[in-house]
């Protein structure tokens, strides 16, 4: 009976999850981001320690350890989303993350954070270089990502406004 429960349980998180879109995924990593992180260690540690030893007792440890580092990363996914949404209210922006991919040939999947920026002032007309409104909110998004994560990379992307020529755009971009 119990198994029953948790399959219709995690068959419904599994549903929810890949039906969400990206903004309510980033709404919870600001609000319960280190309860999943604990959440999800914790069930990760210890279900692949028992499925790996077969012993109940290395699986309660194998959750204990796991249930740790998913607090300690779900703390610096919550602190971090948290972070770019009051910089995103104070500076009157839209700002959306998502993992930077390695290219084909490394072997870590993922290297850093993507934060893209939809403001139509963060560069001067006719210019490729950041306003001073750009650079400030590049400046407080930027260490606004890399807390908590001293070893990531930071993606900046720029596109300058669509007024003008298009060819001259792109060649600004």
């Amino acid at each position: 009976m119990k198994r029953f429960h948790l399959r219709k349980i995690s068959l419904l998180m599994a549903v929810v999850t890949l039906t969400s879109s990206c903004a309510s995924i980033h709404q919870a990593g600001q609000d319960y981001g280190t309860a999943i992180g604990c959440i999800g260690g914790a069930a990760l540690g210890g279900g692949l320690t028992y499925l790996i030893t077969g012993d109940a007792k290395k699986a309660l440890a194998g959750g204990l350890i796991g249930g740790v580092a998913g607090c300690a990363a779900g703390n610096v996914w919550q602190s971090r989303e948290k972070a770019l949404a009051q910089i995103a209210a104070d500076e009157h922006i839209a700002i959306s993350t998502r993992p930077l991919q390695a290219d084909e040939n490394s072997s870590k999947k993922t290297v850093g954070l993507v934060a893209q920026v939809e403001d139509n002032g963060m560069f001067d007309t006719n210019s490729a270089q950041l306003s001073t409104n750009g650079l400030r909110q590049v400046r407080k998004i930027a260490s606004a990502m890399k807390a908590g994560n001293q070893d990531g990379v930071i993606l900046v992307v720029g596109h300058t406004d669509a007024t003008g020529n298009p060819a001259w755009n792109q060649r600004l971009s």
